[in-house]
């Protein structure tokens, strides 16, 4: 059984590197992203909308809310990889 301490790690892990993998993945990540403000992970707010599924074998549409905000002053708030539940 995997302790709620060792995911929050694992979280906080992911969303300090989600800048590099992002340059990673995707050319011209800083000319779209405003890297300095940072990415908000929305966990809280993501459990509100779609709380964890009760039936075994259920899943998801999302595992993570972000938002984010771009060179444009704009902000979107979205599920990354999954372009499906991007709401901006």
């Amino acid at each position: 059984m995997r302790s709620g301490g060792a995911a929050i790690r694992r979280s906080g892990a992911f969303e300090e590197a989600f800048p590099d993998l992002l340059r990673f993945f995707f050319n011209g990540t800083d000319d779209i992203f405003d890297i300095e403000k940072g990415f908000d992970f929305l966990d809280k707010e993501l459990n509100e909308l779609l709380p964890e599924p009760q039936k075994q074998g259920g899943g998801r549409v999302a595992d993570m809310l972000m938002k984010t905000f771009l060179k444009s002053g704009d902000e979107d708030i979205g599920a990354p990889g999954n372009t499906r539940t991007w709401y901006g």
